[in-house]
């Protein structure tokens, strides 16, 4: 197999400021070994294996290109940061108009639209000073973090208060909500790595 069929194969789905990093190091390691070309590239190993491992390490072509351009999909699942909102304001509804008569309690129902709401707030303000990838990344995968946040809270709530709930579902979207910030920290590694190169070329 010779080096470019190699980095074709190693570098496969990956952006372009990647693959051209990744060349540049693997074809001066080949230079440097002093090796024929073809035992010098059976020497690296299998270009899955590559290919797996810099996939783990830097976002592929097609996540990126998608964050590098504007989309109608992408401001329509932005809506969903809206539902707590909605959802906060049904619930204060819903006290006003049927508990309001029977003394004056909280509208606990309320407490994880509202505390999810200022999450989002949150989120909005701290992602407007960063690049525009890492903005479109945060924003778009918020929007499912924030209405998981949204029920977490509710049911943790309902928990403290001795409310009829189920404590595995506290559980079970703690679980949740934790997996997917794992996620989302990960594409943000992957994705500040993959722009540090774009800013280290030349």
């Amino acid at each position: 197999m010779t080096l470019d069929h190699w980095l074709r194969e190693a570098t496969a789905g990956l952006p372009p400021e990647v693959v051209e990093r990744v060349r540049a190091e693997y074809a001066a390691h080949v230079a440097d070994s002093g090796l024929p070309e073809a035992e010098a590239v059976a020497a690296l190993g299998q270009p899955e294996g590559v290919r797996r491992a810099l996939g783990q390490t830097y976002l592929g072509a097609e996540r990126l290109e998608t964050l590098r351009e504007e989309s109608l999909a992408r401001g329509l699942f932005g809506l969903v940061w809206l539902l707590p909102l909605l959802y906060g304001g049904y619930m204060v509804w819903d006290w006003w108009s049927w508990e309001r008569g029977e003394g004056v309690t909280l509208p606990w129902g309320a407490a994880g639209p509202a505390l999810a709401t200022l999450l989002n707030l949150l989120v909005w303000r701290v992602t407007a000073r960063t690049v525009p990838e890492r903005r479109r990344l945060w924003r778009t995968q918020w929007g499912s973090l924030c209405v998981i946040s949204m029920l977490w809270i509710n049911d943790v709530v309902d928990v403290w208060r001795g409310q009829e709930a189920e404590v595995w579902g506290v559980g079970l979207l703690g679980t949740a909500l934790l997996a997917a910030l794992a996620v989302a920290f990960r594409d943000d590694r992957r994705l500040r790595r993959t722009l540090a190169l774009k800013e280290s070329r030349p």
